[in-house]
């Protein structure tokens, strides 16, 4: 079963009812565990459940790209949106110092994350840098 075609049936309720019967399945075989037929119905009804969650992932996916394609590259609304929501889900908000305080003053974090990579490279003995030992030949 396609998610698409589901959905351009206009019945999503086909999701909601696979659902339904993987929580009865479930219940079922809760009820009697050693049951073979239970456990293989149960098992089928996730299979078929899962694989609706896959095509509905899918969907919207492909649905997402079709209108980044169409509306992402205008200088749209849809643009502007897509790239705010970027930013604010890139960006450093709050930091936690040495001495496990939080900030979150913008000139806080920038000093914050100078000190830190600063230390972090300057430090002798860096395992960031490879070095040779004096006792390791070259062939």
């Amino acid at each position: 079963m396609r998610f698409d075609i589901v959905m351009k049936k206009g019945r999503p309720s086909s999701f909601a009812r696979c659902k339904s019967d993987l929580d009865i399945a479930q219940k079922d075989l809760m009820s009697d565990p050693l049951n073979a037929q239970l456990q293989t119905h149960e098992r089928e009804c996730k299979e078929k459940y899962l694989n609706l969650l896959r095509y509905n992932e899918s969907f919207h996916r492909q649905k997402s790209i079709q209108t980044w394609l169409s509306e992402g590259d205008r200088n749209s609304h849809y643009f502007h949106a897509m790239t705010k929501a970027r930013i604010a889900r890139n960006s450093i908000r709050l930091v936690q110092k040495q001495d496990f305080q939080y900030s979150s003053d913008p000139q806080d974090i920038i000093n914050h994350g100078v000190d830190f990579f600063s230390s972090l490279l300057n430090h002798k003995g860096s395992s960031l840098v490879p070095s040779l030992s004096a006792s390791r030949k070259l062939s």
